[in-house]
Parts: C-alpha cells; structure tokens; sequence
C-alpha cells in the first residue's frame, strides 16, 4: 500500500492485525516508507523508519522477512545488522530498480555486492524481489553467496510476457512481430499465432522456463524458431516491390487498382516504397495507407535504399505535417482525422519495416525476402552474375528460396530457386536501370504449399 497510508498509526495496525488473522507464511517488511509529518528528510530517517515498523510484525511473533535497505555501504551495513539484532534473519532485497541500472552502473553494481557480502554475515535465508527472469536467475546463481538459502520472487516474467516476451535459453524473444514456434512441452499444442497473441500461452511458458530453470537447470535448452510470416498450405502472399511514391516515376494509381483487384490477404513490400528523396505528398500518402487499410491486409514492410535513410525521414515528416502552417498558432489547430492517421500509418510503416523477412511454408521451408542491396553488388552487372550471388546468399541463410526487390528488372530461376520481384516505376531520366516496359507491373507469389510464381498486371 502507498508509503503516506502505512506510516498512519490506525492503518498500520489494522494492517498486522488482518497479517495476524489471515495467517499469512510471512510478512515483507516496508520499503523506504515516507515519514508525512518530515518535509525533508534524508535517507537515514527513511532507513530507520523502515526499520522500526519492520520491529513491529516480529514484536507480535509474525514471520517476518526483513527488507534490507540503503544506498551506501554504511547504511546497507546498519540495515542489516539492524534486522539481524532484531531477531529477523531472514531478509530480502527489492532488486528491482538495481537491476535495471546493473549492467551499465558500476556503483549499483557495488551496491548490490554489498548487500550480497553482508546478507553472507547476517541472514540464514534471503528473498530477492523483483528479479524472476532468466537473465537474473542466472545471475543469482553465480554471484550469489553460497550461504544463506537464495529464493527469487517477482512479476519480472510477467511483466516481460505482457511486452510480448517469452524465455527460451537465458534470451528473450519478442513475438510482437515475428511468429515463434516452440517445441517445449508447455507449448507442444499452442500454434506461432497463438504465442504472438495469447498473453495466456505466453504466460504458460514463461512460467514453465523458470520452473524447470530452477528445477533442474540441465533440462534440454529450449529451441525457439522464429519467423516473420506464417503461410497455411492454402495461403499466398503477394510480393512487389520499388513503387518510388513521391517520385514522378512512380505507377501507384495502378499498384492500388491491381490491388483492389486481387485483394491479397498477405502483401510483403521488399523496398523503396516510398523515396525518401522525392517530393513528400500527403495525398498520395493518404491514397496508398487507405487502399491498404480498406483492403485489411496483413503487411510486411522490407527496407530498401531509398526508403531507409534514419536522417532523411525526419525531414520528410516535417513537409508532410508542418507544411504552409503558421508557427506560432500552430498548436491551437488540430489536424483533420485523415492527415493525423496518415501521419501515424507512415510513421508506423516506416518504423516496423525490417531488414529481411523470413516467410515460413506449410511443409517448413522458408523464404527469405530482402531488398537486396546488400546482397547484389552492382545491379548493372550481368543477369549470371546477379543470380549467383544470389544463389550464395541463400545457400548460406539454408533458405527455400531468396527473393529480392531492387533491380527493377523481374525474373525467377527455379534452378537456383532466387526471383526478382520487378517493379511499379518508370526508369530515371538518365535511364540507368534500364527498366524495360515488360519489367513494370510484375510481382511474385509464394504459395503456402512452396510454389513461387513470377506475373504481371495485364
């Protein structure tokens, strides 16, 4: 309960009294209470406060766990010895706040050493709050005093589960946006969709780890296999790529009628999108994010090299949304409804775009998709040259197939299993890619069932 609450007389005793009739195993002493009738008050008040109404439960012959406090040697030191005069033993710590700060702060990392070297001397068993992960279990157990007795408690797995999180091997995976298959035996009937969307599921395992974790630490490590995008044996997914929105090459009324015309369930962009470099449009903005947002698609964002540049899109966001505004009135005015959305839809566009996307099949394959212009050298090499690098890239990624954006110029080798998606802009004025009539309006389809076709709107 608030600090202001159990520091009051009538709260605080009706608080030991309910302890006293729930029979509770145990009591955690307070943390830094705030002593209301002090102004100012340093941390030696709020040290001794905490100690006094920690004397209190065990006073009354409650099994109390001590909660040792201080932020320097000297207070950690008195703290502890403090409980232990007391007749209290068995201690804890909030963890909490140190951990976050561990890795980086030498001084909290003292700190807490300090408490582990003085719970050693003092305490027979310790309860550490607030560090129930697998990154700090680990931790716990092997710089922790092999005396007194360690137990670890806390919300931080749930609190990890709630951000998407779930344990596999002292890591943490994020399922927010990528499908995780898990084959522990928490999991054996939860699907990837499942763990991505089920605070439950994820709950479940998270849990399990850190049982089995403490249980019996050799337990067979836990493999987590992550994909991007899931595709049923039915499924397809419609990949394209190089539209240049904001250049005037670009062909989006014609993507957005194709669109509407095949009205795909899954739609991956592998690149240039949008050019960072053109001339930011809010309207062609508005018209692109509409069509998806009627269409209900799910979207996979790739970057590419003219959409990816972190320096450049500040300012393309400052002509979108501070344009011809006058700047000294410019809170006192909301945007309309459709700008402020497109102004997010961009933003989260953007954000959530990934270097490689991996497509996971029916029959377990996967399909890499990428811009490409880290894997192909010079786009104006020869077509043998491109497709064997290529071919290494997706040898080395043990991938089904590798398909890439970036070259304007479409193709698929069913031989070396790579494919070029095409693209929807015309070529530059200076005609350096090359881009043929026949290259435009083409895209690729991967089948959940492993079928990767090459077409073109007619």
């Amino acid at each position: 309960m608030p600090d202001d609450l159990i520091t009051q007389e009538a709260v605080f005793y009706f608080f030991l009294d309910l302890v006293d009739r729930l029979k509770f195993d145990a009591a955690i002493a307070w943390d830094s209470p705030v002593y209301v009738d002090i102004p100012l008050y340093d941390s030696w008040v709020n040290l001794l406060m905490g100690l006094r109404l920690t004397h209190e439960p065990a006073e009354w012959g409650m099994p109390v766990y001590g909660l040792a406090k201080g932020n320097v040697e000297s207070q950690i030191k008195f703290s502890v010895e403090i409980l232990a005069r007391i007749g209290i033993d068995s201690m804890a710590l909030h963890a909490s706040e140190y951990m976050v700060s561990f890795k980086d702060d030498s001084t909290v990392r003292q700190v807490v050493y300090s408490f582990f070297n003085h719970f050693a001397e003092s305490a027979k068993s310790v309860l550490i709050v607030g560090a129930l992960s697998p990154k700090w279990l680990s931790f716990m157990k092997s710089d922790f005093p092999k005396e007194p007795r360690l137990s670890v408690a806390g919300l931080s797995w749930f609190l990890d589960t709630e951000r998407g999180l779930i344990y596999s091997d002292r890591r943490r995976v994020d399922t927010t946006g990528k499908y995780v298959a898990c084959k522990c035996a928490t999991c054996s009937e939860v699907k990837p969709k499942d763990l991505m969307h089920d605070l439950g599921a994820r709950a479940r395992h998270n849990l399990s780890y850190l049982i089995n974790n403490v249980d019996n630490p050799s337990t067979t490590p836990i493999q987590l296999l992550a994909s991007d995008l899931l595709l049923k044996a039915d499924e397809k997914a419609l990949l394209v790529s190089d539209i240049h929105i904001w250049t005037d090459r670009e062909l989006l009324d014609n993507f957005l009628a194709f669109l509407r015309e095949e009205k795909p369930t899954h739609i991956v962009f592998l690149g240039d999108v949008l050019d960072l470099k053109g001339r930011p449009d809010l309207h062609r903005t508005r018209a692109f994010f509409t069509a998806l947002r009627e269409l209900g698609s799910l979207v996979f964002v790739v970057k590419g090299c003219s959409d990816s540049d972190q320096d450049d899109f500040p300012s393309v966001m400052d002509k979108l949304a501070l344009a011809q505004r006058v700047k000294p009135t410019l809170w006192l005015k909301e945007d309309d409804p459709l700008s402020a959305q497109t102004y997010l839809d961009l933003y989260r566009f953007y954000r959530s775009a990934k270097e490689q996307l991996v497509m996971k099949l029916a029959n377990g394959s996967f399909v890499i998709a990428e811009h490409g212009h880290e894997v192909i050298g010079d786009i104006s090499s020869p077509l043998k040259a491109i497709v064997g690098q290529m071919e290494d890239t997706r040898r080395r990624a043990h991938a089904r197939w590798l398909i890439v954006g970036h070259l304007h110029r479409p193709f698929i080798d069913e031989e070396k299993r790579v494919a070029s998606a095409g693209c929807w802009a015309l070529d530059n004025e200076h005609k350096t890619l090359g881009t043929k009539r026949e290259d435009l309006m083409t895209y690729i389809v991967v089948h959940g069932n492993g079928g990767v076709e090459l077409k073109r709107r007619c």
